[in-house]
């Protein structure tokens, strides 16, 4: 099976290691689930009478993920139902929802419960597993915090927030339009010195006397 372990942990590192080796891409991290909540709330809410959490969940969710595969390509893996992004060769991050325990809201499957708890799974790479997590306000649908967790099962390792140094950007940005193209240049014909003063010897005109 799938979730079948090897039976030893992944190595587990501090709250400052895991920052540092995300410390690249924080700035992109830290907007991500604004601008996918966002993203929601304009263009997906719309399209529904009645709203659920559950799919109000699943559709940032799949924005969030649409926006990493753009940026990251290949370093994002869906494995075992659960799209992570291998950050480095160490650290794999997923990305959820948290709940009011600060912890991802995560179904306790066999093979879940082995995640949380940092056991090296057969079908992962050996590497510490982190979330990206946003808690989101239930009456007015805005992020409320993005973190970084690490957790040892139900135990919290450290919980991070990230706070937004620069404005919002939206997670496809629109074509920048093409730059003006300046009019063609008209150049001038030099007049032929040689014949110009011919002209001038001979009178300038065609019909004078031979």
């Amino acid at each position: 099976m799938s979730w079948k372990s090897r039976g030893r942990k992944s190595r587990i590192f501090s709250e400052r290691d895991v920052l540092a080796r995300l410390a690249p891409h924080l700035p992109f991290l830290t907007t991500l689930p604004h601008a996918a909540v966002e993203q929601y709330v304009k263009r997906v809410a719309p399209a529904f009478s009645t709203r659920w959490p559950r799919q109000r969940a699943s559709a940032i969710h799949a924005l969030m993920i649409e926006a990493m595969t753009a940026r990251f390509g290949a370093d994002m893996i869906y494995v075992g139902g659960r799209w992570l992004w291998r950050a480095t060769n160490d650290l794999l991050v997923q990305f959820k929802m948290l709940g009011e325990s600060g912890l991802p809201r995560n179904y306790p499957t066999p093979r879940a419960l082995r995640f949380d708890a940092q056991v090296e799974l057969i079908d992962l790479p050996a590497a510490m597993r982190v979330t990206l997590g946003y808690v989101l306000d239930e009456e007015t649908a805005e992020v409320v915090s993005v973190r970084v967790v690490g957790q040892d099962g139900p135990r919290v390792l450290f919980s991070s927030e990230l706070v937004a140094a620069q404005p919002i950007l939206p997670l496809f940005a629109p074509a920048a339009p093409a730059a003006p193209t300046a009019p063609p240049r008209r150049l001038r014909a030099k007049r032929d010195a040689n014949a110009s003063s011919s002209k001038k010897q001979t009178g300038g005109g065609e019909s004078g006397e031979p």
